[in-house]
């Protein structure tokens, strides 16, 4: 069973931070690489909150990481 739940993201950054690893944005990966770099990238379209909540805690991290909202009619609806 795959659990992806913000307590289990939490973990894992915490394990990858505690194993060396640091985040980059893309840009600054191409700008300055550092050895053990992770890139993270979400793609939003749905559930922008929840969106919020995993920017905040990798913001408690020191964790840098990209959103690439989505709005397209399949993916949005206002009401």
């Amino acid at each position: 069973m795959q659990d992806f739940t913000l307590t289990t993201y939490k973990e894992l950054l915490q394990e990858l931070l505690a194993n060396g690893y640091s985040f980059q944005t893309l840009q600054d990966f191409i700008q300055q690489p550092i050895e053990k770099a992770i890139i993270i990238r979400h793609d939003v379209d749905r559930l922008p909150g929840n969106s919020l909540k995993m920017a905040r805690m990798e913001n408690s991290e020191n964790v840098n990481a990209s959103y690439y909202f989505r709005i397209v009619k399949e993916s949005y609806d206002d009401n």
